[in-house]
């Protein structure tokens, strides 16, 4: 702490005097980061903001709590990304994280910052975390950079519209929210990679109905990267022995960013254990993502249960 008469000195006018006594206090405790964020604002208040941002940044590297308030400060002062991050000067992981975070909150971005994100400085948690924030931004196209430059990604898949289309890497819900993803709280169903009964390639995915399964809820779904405002059609193929019930699944394809479904499948039918292949035409609204999903679009009676087995593979989705 600085001794209290640092506060007087400054709160009476004196800048000069402050400024003297703030620098004797950084001498006498050269590890603490209230001296050097008091003369940092100090001289904030005189218009020496070049100045003023090096003691405040180095207050945040003694005191990590520091770093929003100057991050604030920063963006109060300066419009532009490059001198945001600049002015903070994050050298540690964890102030570029926080300051990775505060230009997507605000959507800037820099150079650096992005290829902090895309290096192996961050590990494959705290990059998942980038990727759900970015998504939660709308930021998608880095959201999707960030996490293809993950270790042991497919990058050759990193080019397109849906990844692992044929189900021959999927484990279970990538924790980033891209990928596929299989809600684990519906009791009434099981999903898992199936190499028994496969269309093409090494396994499918097989979905087993075994009670009451929320009518729009999605099963599993995947965020599909395309180009806005262009006509798709997406290929897929299913199979399924006996399917009992009032409410059949279908795959629905909607905007991302109001829920608005913009196309859906015929109810998936009974195929008597054989393979058919389905499609689905559709043209994109202005985001550059669609969210394709198996759900229950509809049912006619009240409860709905349904009990079967269902298996998918070979989504393919191209130009139309």
């Amino acid at each position: 702490e600085p001794p209290q008469h640092v506060h007087l000195i400054f709160l009476v006018g004196d800048p000069e005097a402050a400024a003297g006594a703030f620098e004797h206090s950084i001498k006498l405790a050269p590890n603490h980061s209230q001296p050097r964020y008091y003369m940092g604002m100090l001289l904030l208040d005189v218009d020496r903001d070049e100045e003023a941002f090096k003691y405040l940044s180095d207050a945040a590297r003694y005191d990590a709590s520091l770093y929003p308030a100057i991050q604030r400060l920063a963006r109060r002062n300066f419009k532009d990304a490059k001198a945001i991050e600049s002015a903070v000067r994050p050298v540690s992981t964890d102030a570029k994280r926080s300051v990775a975070r505060y230009l997507i909150k605000y959507r800037y971005m820099t150079d650096s910052i992005r290829s902090f994100l895309l290096s192996d400085e961050l590990t494959i948690g705290q990059k998942n975390e980038f990727v759900k924030y970015l998504l939660h931004k709308n930021q998608y196209q880095l959201a999707r950079d960030v996490w293809f430059s993950r270790q042991g990604q497919d990058a050759s898949a990193a080019d397109k519209p849906i990844y692992d289309g044929g189900f021959e890497r999927i484990a279970e819900s990538d924790a980033s929210g891209l990928g596929w993803q299989i809600d684990q709280a519906i009791s009434s169903t099981a999903v898992a990679r199936d190499k028994d009964n496969v269309h093409s390639g090494d396994s499918s995915l097989n979905v087993r109905f075994a009670g009451n399964v929320e009518l729009r809820r999605p099963v599993i779904s995947q965020i599909a990267f395309i180009e806005p405002a262009r006509r798709y059609r997406l290929t897929f193929f299913v199979r399924s022995t006996e399917i009992i019930t009032a409410g059949p699944p279908a795959i629905v394809i909607s905007d991302l960013n109001n829920n608005e479904i913009l196309a859906r499948s015929a109810p998936i039918p009974d195929t008597d254990g054989k393979w058919i292949q389905m499609n689905i035409d559709f043209t994109a609204k202005d985001a550059p993502v669609v969210l394709i999903s198996l759900q229950r679009p509809t049912c006619n009676a009240s409860p709905c249960p349904i009990f079967g087995d269902l298996s998918l593979d070979n989504f393919f989705l191209a130009n139309n």
